[in-house]
């Protein structure tokens, strides 16, 4: 009799746990969409915890069976992970919202795009931030002093004097041999034409593997800019126009000039080389021999009178160096909109740079034009257009004008 009574508590047993755990079991359903209400597909559901999960078909659909109190995952490349308690649902459906991915991690190679962390090859990078932050209006001499291995020096005093730039050193031991600069895919000659306040980011590719890319051309390293796009800095919802304004004024002051000798000590330092000495006798005294050749030489201005003579007499004399250099000036304005739509992101900028240099006549303006923008016509395909216009003028200074 005991050994039936064991039996039936037994089987009784075994059918409550069964029954306990059936009752435990949920069966979860849903959809997983973007922030424009699109299916996602792939979007992986895992129960926390567990290996139990699955992944959303075409359409964004999913179901799992999972335990009652788990916590589901949703999670996709490019996409916040979401993290969602089941309770008493029996269907959740979520939105999973784009992960902005920091520009300081992502580098811009002749073929894309790639994390920093698997790239192998030397490449320097320069952001927005550092850019600015000089307020120069040209962007090699933004640039000077921001990577290693890259040397940037002016080659003349004059204002609209280019830089030289060298990346690993000299190429060429015949002629100077410069960078590969690339914008926004497009190479060009020089970045002289852009405004810093349109760049977006810098990359310097400075190895040899640089010329697997480009060929020949990537000799000397490749430097290649990204401007900015409607996209830059902003997620893909719907914002409202941002109007931004940004102005740099500075000035330049000749510095380490010499002392120049005024009218009256020029024609005693001239006076000095007619005292001699009889050459190889020391006891000899020092004496004095001009000739009248060598004062009209001092003193006369070649046409029919002594006016050196007369502006010695009166005292009269010109700051030469004064009269050539003059302190210089920069300003830059720069006046830039934002914003996006659902399906469509924008960016223009207007900016205006004016220098005057250190040498009377030596100016140069330039006025920039900037416009981006992307548009999402479906799931597949997106469209954008990007422009870069720039006007210059330079004056590089003259001699006429210039009166005594």
């Amino acid at each position: 009799m005991k050994s039936y009574k064991s039996k039936f508590l037994l089987i009784l047993f075994m059918c409550l746990s069964g029954f306990i755990t059936l009752a435990q079991d949920r069966l979860i359903t849903g959809k997983v969409s973007d922030a424009s209400g699109s299916p996602m597909t792939g979007v992986t559901v895992v129960e926390s915890g567990t290996t139990n999960g699955t992944v959303t078909d075409f359409d964004g659909l999913y179901s799992l069976k999972v335990s009652a109190g788990s916590t589901l995952q949703f999670s996709f490349i490019g996409f916040v992970t979401q993290t969602i308690e089941v309770g008493n649902q029996t269907s959740i459906h979520i939105t999973l919202a784009e992960q902005a991915t920091d520009i300081d991690e992502v580098v811009i190679v002749g073929y894309g795009t790639v994390k920093k962390n698997d790239l192998t090859g030397s490449v320097g990078s320069i952001n927005a931030e550092s850019l600015v932050m000089k307020g120069s209006p040209s962007v090699l001499q933004s640039m000077q002093g921001s990577v290693a291995g890259v040397s940037i020096t002016q080659s003349g005093s004059r204002d609209q004097a280019g830089f030289d730039i060298q990346i690993r050193g000299k190429s060429s031991i015949n002629a100077k041999v410069s960078p590969l600069y690339v914008v926004d895919g497009v190479i060009c000659g020089d970045i002289d034409f852009l405004n810093p306040q349109d760049i977006e980011r810098i990359d310097i590719l400075k190895d040899a593997s640089s010329t697997a890319i480009y060929g020949s051309r990537a000799t000397a390293g490749v430097v290649m800019v990204t401007t900015k796009s409607g996209l830059t800095g902003m997620a893909k919802t719907e914002s409202k126009p941002s109007v931004s304004y940004d102005a740099y004024y500075g000035a330049n002051q000749l510095a380490r000039m010499p002392n120049f000798m005024n009218g009256e000590e020029f024609y005693q330092f001239r006076f000095l080389q007619f005292v001699q000495q009889a050459a190889g006798n020391q006891s000899q005294p020092i004496y004095f021999m001009m000739r009248d050749a060598h004062q009209q030489g001092m003193l006369f201005d070649g046409i029919d009178q002594y006016v050196l003579n007369e502006n010695l007499a009166s005292g009269k004399t010109y700051d030469w160096p004064g009269m050539v250099t003059q302190n210089g000036m920069e300003q830059n304005h720069y006046l830039s909109v934002n914003g996006s739509s659902d399906l469509t992101s924008y960016h223009f900028g207007l900016g205006f740079n004016e220098r005057e240099g250190v040498y009377v006549g030596d100016e140069q303006q330039r006025f920039n034009i900037k416009a981006s923008i992307d548009s999402k016509i479906n799931k597949v395909l997106t469209a954008g257009i990007n422009i870069n216009l720039a006007y210059m003028t330079n004056d590089y200074g003259s001699d006429e004008g210039i009166k005594v």
